[in-house]
């Protein structure tokens, strides 16, 4: 079917692209397929006709041309042709087709694989110094290794490309700074074989040996560099120094030998009294017979060991009383610990009573301090020993020590006591006046016990008293025993009955503890039959209370764990507040690191956290009635101390919007108006900038604050009102400029030469009219509006200048061209004929500035010169490098020499400005009279560039 059959239309044209998509499936003519991937509005339809060509060149052409998706797939297609699996990588021998797998992968790896298959050197430092794309100019660098190159293509970089420049870089550093290293090296072997070659000459002294391992110690960082030559010299010097030092350490054994031999005498005597101080520093107070004998043995053998050393020689008179005086004070030791050993067991007994003593019993302690002054007595310790007493009589002299000041302390409490008796006593009366029986015996056993504190002669006074009540006490109880009994029989009944009840263990606990407070209110029997009854009472109490026992422990554990967690928060509170840099901290120098590294506080998020343990640390109930009230303590006190930093925030920020507002008041009568309104604006800005502050506070604050803001803007307001009337007429005169721009503007006359002269008049008078405007008091927003009406009338001149000013030069372009392809043809161009005595033909005066024109009317005239086809041939090479053209097949490997020569030589440094390298080729190029041949070549990339 024809592609212009008006009758039907083919299914790849169809409109709906679902359509297209299944025509495509059996379409295969190139031509439409590359249409549809250009033209075709659904981008899947698109993709789908793309995936259908296979052809190289066109998947190169269209991965130029097209974007996004599909210049993705291009590539990916092209990539497949040229590597179907990655594995044959290595198998591909040509360099170029390395290259071209590098330039269409997004794969690094891959790339750097690619790249690195790269056998040719030249063309990977071609590659690393040329190629447009930056991930391939890198990945080439990386495998350079001649330090020349990496040098050159380092200054070919510069400026140009940061990656490969930076490796080149780095790798040329690594270098100088290993040749730098090994320098120092070399110098330090040098500087060592001098020191060594000097120490051996020098005269022996005490340094000599340290000098000497420190030259050994520098070598062994050294020696695996050294050269063989200086490692042998330098052990040769070593053991020279060896010896040296074999020979002085001799020398000084034997005079050290000599030295000893004279000194044995008075050493041995020293050595004595040295063995007689450590013992005495090691020695206590014997615990067994046989120690004590033994140390008794011991002193006798240090006497006569002494008599011995010093018979031959007499010590020392020093060392002699030194001996002496603490032989005879150990002495004394021994025979105190003989007697100390015999009253072993009286120590122990009178520190067991010590210990046991009521310090509220007068007759009790008299008694105890009688006995231990007396055992004291009988154990003396030499008062002049400098010895520390044994620590028996230690303990027994701070207990009689205890005992005695426990005495004064009742003495000078006396008057308090008496009281105390008196008072209780009182009660006594009391209750047996008032037939309460229980409470009597519990006053009568307080009022015994409270006369132990009394001196002797106090407490027979008061006893004297206590004992009709006593006797009245016992016969009252004799007649409640009559009544009570029953009722004690009754309740141990009822208390057996609850034994293995199956009631819930609330109630049974609540039966049971009500006949225990039964028990306690019904009195009590006499000593024998009250004890009968309550064990009995006592033993099935506990029988009934063991299920309640479970009970109650299952929730005394419950208890327990929720006041551990209840402390947990307590202590994770104690940790966030530890953890903050207060502001009120004091910063001390041994804190002020620590606070550094605390981070600030967030007010609202300090609350917050706040807020949030209080809920969590209610949530935790049960907790029993003790544990309640020490969590909330601890709960209360960290929650104080944290919200007393926020009551101090709080005090802070009101006293920084107490002074904003006073400065808020004193705009509203400040001349300067526009003073004012900024002022204000910042106030404002630094009342939101304030922290937190309490609700109530912050809105009388604010509200205040508002009302002066308020006071300064109503006068904004009122000299806006005053002046409108101005704008309005500065408004007026600005729209009448502005017409007058756009008259001005629409006035181009239709000759070119009177509108290169019109467009300056243009841009004359536009600057008239925005002088003028700038002049008018205008609104910023209308002044801007007008502004850009006349930057875009600026725009509409300007661009119209460039377009002719860019028409003037692709002429110039033109016609050096063709003047070019004149000259290399032997004719003159149409129109135009050969210049007489240098002067310039009439066309040729419309060239490109820079170009020679009289080099190039000579060309003309001479037409053709006889240069090499190698020189015509570079010059082509020169200009298609500089503006980035393929050069023909046939010259691909001349172009690399090219390149390459450049890279090594650093041209390409000198050429940053293009425009001068373009016309500065082109001279060249006119200098030597090309054939029509390579004029031709020239000219077409002339064309493309420029024309």
């Amino acid at each position: 079917m024809s592609l212009f059959d008006s009758r039907s239309t083919p299914k790849w044209q169809h409109k709906k692209a679902e359509v297209r998509l299944q025509a495509l499936a059996e379409f295969e003519d190139p031509e439409v397929l590359l249409n549809l991937v250009h033209s075709d509005p659904d981008n899947s339809v698109r993709s789908a006709a793309l995936a259908r060509l296979d052809d190289p060149q066109t998947l190169d052409t269209l991965i130029e041309s097209l974007s996004g998706q599909l210049q993705q797939q291009a590539r990916q297609q092209r990539l497949q042709q040229l590597l179907p699996d990655r594995e044959r990588l290595e198998g591909i021998p040509e360099d170029s087709q390395l290259v071209r797998i590098a330039e269409l992968s997004d794969d690094e790896q891959l790339i750097s694989d690619a790249i690195a298959g790269v056998k040719n050197s030249i063309f990977r430092l071609q590659l690393a110094g040329t190629h447009p794309l930056a991930r391939i100019r890198l990945s080439a660098c990386t495998g350079i290794q001649d330090l020349a190159a990496l040098r050159g293509l380092m200054q070919l970089t510069r400026g140009r490309d940061k990656g490969v420049y930076r490796h080149c870089k780095t790798r040329l550093d690594e270098h100088e700074a290993q040749q730098q290293i090994e320098v120092q090296r070399e110098q330090k072997i040098r500087h060592l074989l001098n020191d060594a070659q000097e120490l051996v000459g020098t005269p022996y002294s005490p340094e000599f040996k340290g000098r000497y391992l420190a030259l050994q110690q520098k070598w062994q960082g050294l020696a695996e560099f050294a050269p063989t030559t200086d490692a042998d010299g330098f052990k040769a010097v070593m053991a020279a120094c060896e010896q040296r030092l074999t020979e002085a350490s001799q020398a000084r054994a034997a005079q050290d030998q000599a030295l000893a031999a004279a000194a044995i005498t008075c050493q041995a005597q020293q050595t004595l009294l040295t063995d007689l101080q450590s013992w005495t520093a090691a020695a206590v107070a014997p615990e067994s017979p046989e120690s004590r004998e033994q140390m008794k043995a011991d002193l006798l053998q240090f006497k006569e060991n002494w008599l011995a050393a010093t018979q031959a020689v007499p010590a020392m008179k020093e060392i002699d009383d030194a001996f002496t005086e603490l032989l005879t004070r150990w002495q004394a030791v021994s025979q105190s610990a003989q007697k100390l050993a015999a009253q072993r067991s009286s120590i122990e007994a009178m520190l067991l009573q010590a210990q046991k003593a009521d310090y509220k019993d007068w007759q009790g302690l008299q008694k105890s301090i009688t006995n231990a002054e007396k055992l004291l007595s009988r154990l003396p310790w030499p008062a002049d020993l400098s010895i520390a007493q044994p620590e028996p009589l230690k303990l027994l002299q701070q207990a009689l020590d205890e005992l005695r000041a426990g005495l004064d302390k009742l003495k000078k409490s006396q008057a308090e006591h008496v009281r105390q008796v008196a008072a209780l006593l009182q009660i006594l009366n009391t209750e047996l006046a008032e037939n309460r029986t229980k409470e009597a015996d519990r006053a009568l056993s307080k009022v015994r016990n409270a006369l132990a504190t009394l001196e002797p002669g106090r407490r027979q006074e008061f006893e004297q008293q206590i004992k009709p009540l006593a006797a009245r006490l016992h016969e009252v109880h004799d007649w409640q025993g009559f009544a009570i009994e029953p009722k004690k029989h009754e309740l141990c009944d009822s208390i057996e009955a609850l034994i293995g009840s199956i009631e819930d263990t609330e109630m049974l606990a609540v039966k049971i503890q009500t006949l225990q407070e039964q028990w306690k209110q019904v009195g009590a029997l006499p000593h024998a039959r009250e004890q009968e009854l309550w064990l009995r009472f006592k033993a099935a109490s506990d029988e009934a209370w063991k299920p309640c026992k479970e009970a109650f422990a299952k929730q005394a554990k419950l208890h327990r764990d929720h006041f551990k967690q209840r402390m947990k928060v307590v202590a994770q509170l104690t940790t966030y507040d530890q953890a903050m840099a207060w502001p009120e901290a004091q910063v001390t120098e041994s804190t002020e690191s620590s606070n550094k590294s605390r981070p600030a506080p967030d007010w609202s998020l300090v609350q917050k956290t706040l807020d949030t343990a209080r809920e969590e640390f209610n949530r935790i109930q049960p907790v029993d009635p003790k544990g309640t009230r020490q969590s909330q303590k601890a709960f209360r006190e960290i929650c104080d101390r944290i919200y007393g930093h926020i009551s101090k925030e709080y005090e802070r920020n009101i006293a920084l919007k107490e002074q904003l507002l006073e400065r808020a008041q004193k705009l509203m009568v400040q001349e300067d108006l526009s003073k004012s309104i900024e002022q204000a604006k910042r106030l404002q800005q630094e009342w939101k900038a304030v922290g937190i502050t309490p609700v109530k506070a912050d809105r009388n604050l604010w509200q205040s604050f508002r009302k002066a803001c308020d006071g300064v803007f109503q006068r904004l307001d009122e000299q806006r009102t005053k002046d409108q009337a101005n704008a309005s007429a500065q408004i007026q005169q600005a729209e009448a400029l502005r017409a007058e721009a756009h008259a001005l503007i629409q006035a181009v006359p239709a000759e070119p030469g009177v509108q290169q002269i019109n467009e300056a008049q243009q841009i004359s008078g536009l600057a008239d009219l925005k002088q003028q405007l700038y002049g008018l008091d205008l609104p910023p927003a209308i002044q801007q509006r007008i502004l850009k009406d006349f930057q875009g009338l600026e725009k509409q001149v300007r661009e119209k200048g460039e377009q002719a000013k860019a028409s003037r030069q692709k002429s110039s372009w033109n016609n050096l061209i063709g003047i070019m392809h004149a000259a290399a043809a032997g004719s003159a161009p149409a129109g135009e004929t050969s210049g007489v005595d240098g002067q310039i033909p009439p066309a040729s005066e419309n060239l490109p500035k820079g170009i020679n024109s009289t080099a190039l009317m000579l060309f003309l005239q001479q037409g053709p010169g006889h240069t090499t086809d190698e020189a015509l041939r570079e010059a082509c090479i020169a200009l298609e490098v500089l503006t980035d053209t393929e050069s023909p097949t046939e010259d691909k490997k001349a172009r690399m020499n090219y390149q390459m020569q450049r890279l090594v030589k650093g041209i390409g440094r000198a050429e940053d400005d293009f425009e001068i390298s373009l016309l500065s080729r082109i001279n060249e190029f006119i200098a030597l009279h090309p054939g029509h041949h390579w004029t031709q070549r020239y000219c077409a990339v002339l064309s493309k560039v420029k024309a």
